[in-house]
């Protein structure tokens, strides 16, 4: 479904939803609702016209985008600094020299959405008090395209998470 949608012309937004163990939402690093599992959230998803959904864990959102994009055979161009990241995990991060974004993140539920239908889940999701934020779009051309304040970096990943380093 994800690729016969991309292939049909519909633009479709990658999108990081729900707080994180990694703290990638302002919700304290905790769920709203005290749980790591998005079930919730990937149900109304689906029935909002999602296309793809993955709950990034081990590796962090920075994996999970590169396992959404290697399985569809798809690209993205994502937008780094659209991800939230808790001001605490951030200083955390850059003391220890490691990346937030490839922080565990159970929890998170990384989708993709065809534009026109975004607007509906994000209205539900709203309703719900779950955090989402668009931080991307799907390509036709493989790989991953990263900005950092509207300039092209390259993008990183690792199928070790982060904390690894420093434990």
């Amino acid at each position: 479904n994800f690729s016969q949608n991309h292939r049909t012309g519909r633009h479709e937004h990658a999108i990081c939803g729900k707080a994180t163990s990694a703290g990638l939402c302002p919700f304290n690093g905790a769920s709203p609702r005290g749980s790591t599992n998005p079930y919730k959230e990937a149900l109304l998803a689906a029935q909002h016209g999602a296309t793809a959904m993955h709950d990034p864990t081990e590796g962090g959102v920075a994996m999970g985008l590169y396992e959404l994009a290697v399985a569809s055979g798809l690209g993205m161009q994502i937008e780094l600094d659209k991800i939230p990241t808790l001001p605490s995990t951030t200083s955390i991060c850059h003391h220890f020299g490691i990346n937030p974004l490839g922080l565990i993140s159970s929890g998170t539920l990384l989708l993709t959405i065809p534009s026109d239908k975004w607007q509906d889940l994000e209205k539900v999701l709203q309703t719900e008090c779950i955090p989402s934020k668009v931080i991307g779009t799907i390509s036709k051309a493989p790989g991953i395209q990263a900005r950092l304040n509207g300039k092209p970096v390259p993008f990183v990943y690792s199928e070790t998470d982060e904390l690894v380093k420093v434990l």
